[in-house]
């Protein structure tokens, strides 16, 4: 014989604290409100990262309300989240995300009281009605990925951080030329743009700019850019550069600059 939910008849709001191993779910309902008079003093369960773990927290959801009558909140921590929202899903459980939520500096972390605020947010939004300026504290709801989306998705994440490994890498290399050759900016607005590369990484030194012949300069120019007067200055501002005179220094950074040219 099943047994019957104990709160038939509302909706359960429930936060999850999502972790590396494990979670702390809160529960909090109109009725468990009255009867704890606080949202603290709502009841929690602790269950693993594990199948048996989403069983046991399932189960206990079943215990409290009808399973159509669960609404979970996860914070959007990286992936660990990922595999609990999508067993939630699965069972056609209605799932929240929220950004990861910042804690009032000098408030102790714990992992009750985190998992019962979430439940808490969540019910006086959706319950309640209570509106947010801040948009990092809105509740948005989940949905189950499309098959594009499910394929696509470590793609897109890998794209992401490509790009992101691109930016650091431009980063550093326009750091390297404000310490080198820092004037080099008044022909290349760009440094990091593959004609000032190409510049950079056969003349690597103001030095090397100053002393080079006109027609080893025109060699490497996209189409007639930099121009015959700018290739002048060019050298000129090599000869006038304040960049960094002590030579330790100077070899440090032109093995940077070849290494992170040839990454880019």
């Amino acid at each position: 014989m099943v047994a019957l939910p104990l709160l038939p008849h509302e909706t359960l709001y429930v936060g999850v604290d999502v972790g590396k191993f494990g979670h702390i779910a809160g529960f909090l309902s109109r009725t468990l409100l009255a009867r704890h008079e606080r949202f603290e003093g709502c009841p929690t369960l602790a269950f693993d990262q594990s199948r048996e773990g989403f069983r046991a927290f399932v189960d206990r959801l079943r215990e409290l309300v009808p399973i159509e009558q669960v609404t979970v909140l996860l914070e959007h921590t990286g992936h660990y989240h990922s595999l609990l929202e999508q067993y939630l899903l699965d069972l056609d459980i209605t799932v929240y995300r929220i950004h990861v939520q910042e804690r009032p500096k000098g408030m102790v972390k714990t992992d009750k009281r985190d998992a019962l605020s979430l439940a808490n947010r969540l019910y006086t939004q959706l319950d309640l009605g209570a509106q947010v300026e801040d948009k990092m504290q809105l509740v948005r709801r989940a949905l189950p990925p499309t098959k594009a989306a499910s394929q696509l998705k470590g793609l897109i994440q890998h794209r992401y951080e490509l790009s992101h490994q691109c930016t650091q890498l431009r980063n550093k290399l326009t750091a390297i030329c404000d310490e080198l050759f820092p004037e080099l900016v008044q022909i290349f607005r760009d440094p990091n743009r593959e004609v000032a590369l190409a510049y950079r990484e056969k003349f690597p030194t103001p030095y090397a700019i100053a002393t080079a012949s006109m027609a080893a300069l025109r060699e490497l120019r996209s189409r007639s850019f930099p121009s015959e007067a700018q290739l002048l200055k060019f050298q000129q501002l090599a000869r006038e550069t304040i960049g960094i005179k002590n030579v330790d220094r100077q070899q440090g950074l032109l093995i940077e600059q070849a290494l992170l040219i040839k990454e880019l």
